[in-house]
């Protein structure tokens, strides 16, 4: 039976369990005290930042690290990653932007799928972003400085179930597709079609961040496809589409992958 069959029950289970989502009292306890961030925890992170950045020699400097998400919120829960985002002006890198992006995207991923960190029992999400970018956050904090730079606000919400289910098995469908397309050795369409998909899935997420913020329908359709392994996938096929797209008369032998809760 293909993943997406089973999307009706994706809501319930535990990685994406909405009774999880509800509004706390409190910032989480284990990493805030009195509205600021635990000393030895921002410490920490700031080295945990600077030490994947350092391994990277690019001549751009760090203007920031932050922290952002639901750890930096009242809707924290015990699964909740802390979303580590390292502020970087991309023009001083290459003056390429797309190409720096790219770069970035793929040391960070590198970095998010062969280490496991854990702080105050949250796992650590890496990210780079560019300084000039516009980040819509419920929260965001500066470790660097101490400081807030937006404090987040306790809202109440609702969460329509059935429109995120909707929303996020239409994408399932058409990542199995494309994976379909891959299969039947029509690389050069299943490429441009993960192409597009990527695309729709940015938009997704930026949509619905910009509209309703971390609970719109959008968002939340986001966070169960890539719970559920459907973004890891997208973006593993999208790579192999665009491997045996440009390759000529190879002589290895084919490897047959198999994505971890893909087929």
């Amino acid at each position: 039976m293909k993943l997406y069959e089973n999307f009706k029950n994706f809501l319930r289970e535990i990685d994406i369990d909405f009774s999880k989502f509800k509004i706390q009292n409190n910032l989480e306890p284990n990493l805030w005290k009195d509205e600021k961030i635990d000393y030895q925890i921002k410490e920490k992170l700031i080295k945990i930042a600077r030490d994947f950045f350092d391994k990277l020699n690019v001549s751009a400097e760090i203007d920031d690290i932050i922290i952002t998400g639901s750890s930096a919120g009242y809707n924290w829960h015990t699964l909740s990653d802390i979303d580590l985002h390292i502020l970087v002006d991309f023009t001083k890198v290459n003056g390429k932007e797309e190409i720096t992006k790219g770069f970035f995207d793929a040391k960070r991923s590198l970095w998010n799928k062969t280490h496991d960190i854990l702080v105050a029992g949250h796992e650590v999400e890496i990210y780079v972003q560019d300084t000039n970018e516009e980040h819509v956050a419920s929260g965001m904090y500066s470790l660097m400085k101490d400081e807030w730079i937006k404090f987040p606000k306790r809202e109440e919400f609702e969460i329509k179930e059935q429109e995120i289910q909707q929303k996020a098995e239409g994408i399932a469908k058409d990542i199995e597709y494309m994976q379909k397309i891959y299969r039947d050795k029509e690389y050069r369409d299943a490429y441009a079609f993960a192409i597009k998909l990527s695309e729709k899935v940015k938009n997704l997420r930026r949509t619905g961040l910009e509209s309703e913020g971390i609970y719109s329908i959008e968002n939340l359709a986001f966070k169960a496809l890539r719970n559920h392994g459907y973004l890891e996938r997208l973006s593993t096929y999208r790579n192999l589409s665009y491997d045996k797209m440009m390759s000529i008369g190879s002589s290895k032998k084919l490897i047959n992958l198999k994505v971890e809760r893909g087929e």
